[in-house]
């Protein structure tokens, strides 16, 4: 019996594995590599022998072959050590264990688990979600723990440009322990456009996990309002796709499938509600408003599975605002052209704050016909309220009738205006008088107070001084023109009516009528006597519709000897010879050839005293 004992307990002593030994082995942590050292990490021996002798460093390359024994460490509280120049010359596959000696039996001895460098991390995590805070309009993004043994800190990254696979800003602190951050950079604004995240792990060593296998993007909605119909049109990025990346390989991005979109609605200040919801595969939706509102939207991405996981939208917000229809539109005024009558001025005022988008200009050459369309006045958006048109139109020959069709926002035909028209002057008559007759002034507000007449002469070079004449009430349209002067020398008399708005509205506008001219007959008067020193000092034919311009005048004396001749008597005869001398009192023959402002010639020849 004593024998037996005797043999077992030589064999336990020279196996190592005495029952007296020290009873807890160092857990070594983890053994980490930094270039060309090694660094073991443990937990120190929790024995409480009376006495510690040391721990002892195994290593040895390679999965078979002795350990060799690499250094001691003489204190219990000691839980790291790093082997210097363990990958001098290249890397090596390291292994190694702890032995620790006490007094805790008769060998003192117990070794630790064997491990190698740790150079990789075997446990990745994946996103759960990214999802926007509608109150702060920052991204929040979220994860489950990872359970890996070796696990330190997770690296939850931007994506910094359209290469898919480049990610380089850390969202929030450098790693994090928590299993959710908030990108609070400003520069990353969701309500712009989808942003892209994605998940790193890294392990004690600081080796990294798994990374961009399954990248995340923010729903980014965007809204497009047709206040002419009445509705908001929401779309949004998927929150589930895929993509080829550079090297050929599809990468998903966010989750596999998506159950259901939820639109959420909020109208001015009351609560943010639930109003439909539409299946995974659609990204579009389309609401009724009412005009005159504020109006929020965000989109809610439920997951295609039993754990209730959402993604969150940016927020959407706009105020709808009313339109004001162009109702009050009013055709201010029709009037010819004051230079000539190959135009007509519509001036139109649209009301206040109104909005339109077109004027339509309907023309007729008669009240009672329908007017067509001639042109189409465009909202250039330059505030002008007073818009004006001109109609290329013979306004000496006909009337002519126009009316102003608003167009809205929506191209609606929303309103006309009332008919006005062009006023249209006939003057006939000759040297003595003439008769003017004029259709009457259609519509203003406040009618037409009365009718101005203007007369002018045509002088030879083509223009029109006119003077004011006379008036009328506003239920004459007929004139009668009897002071006419006893000398006009130019090409004709002409006429325009005016007719003036009543001083009831806020200003007085004033509309032209064409111009009517009357060519007039040649007369001519020659004097038979002057004085260059009295007060008739010029001798000249005088009459109506003389061109003085292309007339001419030759003077004789009584022996038929000729002493003047001029073309172009405007400034007559001073009574003067060729030399410029002053002739004597007595008879002089005069020949006259008078062209008309009409182009007929006429001459006349006679005689002439110069007297004193």
């Amino acid at each position: 019996m004593y024998k037996l004992l005797g043999i077992l307990t030589f064999i336990l002593l020279n196996t190592g594995t005495n029952i007296y030994a020290a009873k807890d082995p160092v857990h070594i942590r983890r053994i980490c590599n930094s270039g060309n050292d090694n660094t073991l990490f443990w937990y120190s021996s929790s024995d409480t022998c009376s006495a510690f002798s040391k721990y002892i460093i195994w290593i040895r390359t390679g999965t078979s072959g002795p350990f060799t024994r690499l250094d001691s460490i003489p204190t219990k509280a000691i839980e790291t050590y790093t082997h210097l120049g363990a990958n001098s010359g290249g890397a090596k596959h390291w292994y190694y264990y702890i032995q620790t000696i006490d007094s805790c039996g008769p060998s003192f001895t117990v070794n630790s688990d064997t491990l190698d460098v740790d150079n990789t991390q075997n446990y990745p995590s994946y996103i759960d979600s990214v999802s926007i805070d509608i109150l702060t309009n920052q991204v929040v993004i979220g994860w489950h723990h990872n359970e890996a043994p070796d696990f330190s800190l997770y690296d939850p990254f931007f994506q910094k440009s359209v290469n898919p696979s480049t990610y380089d800003y850390v969202v929030g602190p450098q790693g994090t322990r928590d299993t959710f951050v908030r990108d609070n950079n400003s520069q990353h604004n969701p309500s712009l456009k989808s942003l892209e995240y994605d998940l790193s792990t890294r392990d004690s060593c600081g080796n990294t996990g798994v990374f961009g296998e399954n990248p995340h993007k923010t729903i980014f909605l965007t809204q497009n309002i047709d206040t002419c119909k009445k509705i908001i049109a929401l779309n949004w990025t998927p929150y589930s796709s895929i993509y080829t990346d550079n090297t050929g390989r599809e990468i998903q991005v966010g989750w596999k499938k998506v159950r259901k979109y939820y639109i959420f609605k909020k109208i001015n200040s009351s609560q943010m509600i639930l109003i439909d919801s539409v299946d995974g595969t659609i990204f579009s939706y389309m609401d009724n408003i009412m005009l005159g509102q504020q109006i929020q939207y965000y989109i809610r991405a439920i997951k295609d599975t039993t754990i209730l996981i959402t993604s969150s939208s940016n927020l959407c917000s706009s105020i709808t605002r009313l339109r004001i229809d162009p109702l009050n539109t009013i055709l201010f005024n029709v009037s010819v052209d004051q230079n000539t009558n190959n135009a007509i001025y519509v001036s139109i005022e649209n009301g206040l704050n109104e909005e339109w988008s077109s004027f339509d200009i309907y023309r007729s050459v008669d009240s009672k016909a329908i007017p067509s369309k001639i042109n189409t006045i465009i909202n250039s958006s330059n505030g002008n309220n007073l818009i004006t048109f001109n109609d290329v139109v013979d306004a000496s020959s006909s009337k002519y009738f126009y009316q102003i069709h608003s167009i809205n926002l929506c191209g609606i035909d929303v309103s006309k205006t009332n008919t006005s028209n062009s006023i249209l002057l006939e003057a006939t008559g000759n040297n003595i008088q003439n008769t003017l007759s004029w259709n009457k002034y259609l519509y203003w507000k406040s009618d037409v107070e009365k009718y101005n007449i203007f007369r002018g002469i045509i002088l030879n070079d083509g223009s029109i001084t006119y003077n004011l004449i006379g008036s009328v009430s506003q239920n004459d349209t007929n004139y009668l023109d009897q002071n006419i002067s006893d000398k006009i020398d130019g090409q004709g008399i002409c006429y325009y009516v005016q007719a003036e708005q009543n001083p009831g509205d806020t200003h007085v506008e004033l509309s032209n009528s064409n111009h009517s001219c009357i060519l007039g007959d040649l007369t001519v008067y020659v004097p038979n006597a002057f004085n260059p020193f009295g007060v008739n000092k010029i001798f000249r034919p005088e009459g109506l519709f003389i061109n003085y311009n292309a007339s001419s005048i030759e003077i004789f004396d009584r022996w038929g000897s000729k002493i003047f001749d001029k073309l172009d008597i405007t400034e007559g005869w001073d009574g003067k010879d060729s030399k410029g001398q002053y002739c004597m009192l007595g008879v002089y023959l005069y020949k006259l050839k008078i062209i008309g402002t009409n182009g007929i010639e006429k001459t006349k020849t006679g005689l002439v005293t110069i007297i004193d």
